[in-house]
C-alpha cells in the first residue's frame, strides 16, 4: 500500500527505523532533510499533528505578520521556566534525561501545529546533525535545534488556536469560515473528527456557491 501510493502520488516519504512514539524526532529530522532538499521554494513549513484541524481560510490572516519576517516559529509558545518535565516511564522523561531539573529552562511550543520559516530548514537540518538525540521531539525540534541558531524567533500565536475539541466544533459550527480559529484540537476517539470535517467541509462548501 504504501509503495503504491509512493508510486501513484510520490507524496510519501519513508526512513529506515521503526514507526514508534520515541522515533518520531528521527521523524521530524527526516522532514527537515525533505524540505530542506526539494521544497525550497515553499512560503512556510507547518507541522501539523493527526487529530488537528486546520483553517486554511485564515493562514494567512491569522499569520500575516510571518510574510514580513525570517527566522520564526510560530506556535502556542511555551516561556522559558513554565512546562514541567514529566518523570516516569513509556511517554515520559527519564530520570537520567535532564538531571536535577523539574521544568525545561528554554522557551518552547506546544507541537500540535507549528508554523515556521522555510529560511530556517536548511539551519534546522545543519543543526539536527550535529546535536545529540533526544526522543521528546517537540524539545527537539523547537527548541535544541533553534538553540544553535542565532536570531530564531518563537511568536505566539496561542489566540487563534484551541486545545479543547468541543471549543473548536462549536467554533466552526457556528461561525463556519468566519470561525477564528486557525487550528484545533478534534476529538478522535468518538468518530467526532470525521463528522467535525464533514460539517465544516460542508459549511465551507455551501459558504462558496453564494
Amino acid at each position: 500500500m504504501i509503495e503504491h501510493e509512493s508510486l501513484v502520488h510520490q507524496d510519501t516519504v519513508q526512513g529506515y527505523f521503526m514507526d514508534t512514539y520515541h522515533n518520531l524526532t528521527y521523524k521530524g529530522v527526516m522532514g527537515l532533510k525533505r524540505i530542506t532538499e526539494h521544497c525550497r521554494n515553499a512560503e512556510f513549513v507547518a507541522k501539523i499533528e493527526y487529530d488537528v484541524f486546520m483553517n486554511f481560510f485564515k493562514i494567512f490572516e491569522s499569520l500575516k505578520f510571518i510574510q514580513e519576517v525570517k527566522k520564526y516559529i510560530a506556535c502556542n509558545r511555551l516561556d522559558a521556566n513554565t512546562k514541567p518535565i514529566q518523570r516516569g516511564i513509556n511517554k515520559d522523561v527519564h530520570k537520567d534525561e535532564f538531571k536535577r531539573l523539574n521544568i525545561y529552562l528554554y522557551t518552547s511550543c506546544s507541537g500540535f501545529a507549528v508554523f515556521m520559516s522555510n529560511d530556517l530548514m536548511p539551519m534546522l537540518y545543519k543543526a539536527a546533525l550535529i546535536s545529540l538525540f533526544f526522543w521528546v521531539s517537540d524539545f527537539y525540534l523547537f527548541v535544541i535545534l533553534p538553540a544553535k541558531i542565532q536570531g530564531v524567533v518563537h511568536y505566539t500565536i496561542r489566540e487563534n488556536m484551541s486545545i479543547n475539541y468541543q471549543r473548536t466544533y462549536n467554533c466552526f459550527l457556528k461561525y463556519r469560515n468566519k470561525c477564528q480559529l486557525l487550528v484545533g484540537l478534534t476529538n478522535t476517539g468518538e468518530d467526532f473528527l470525521c463528522v467535525n470535517i464533514d460539517k465544516v467541509i460542508d459549511c465551507f462548501a455551501l459558504k462558496s456557491e453564494d
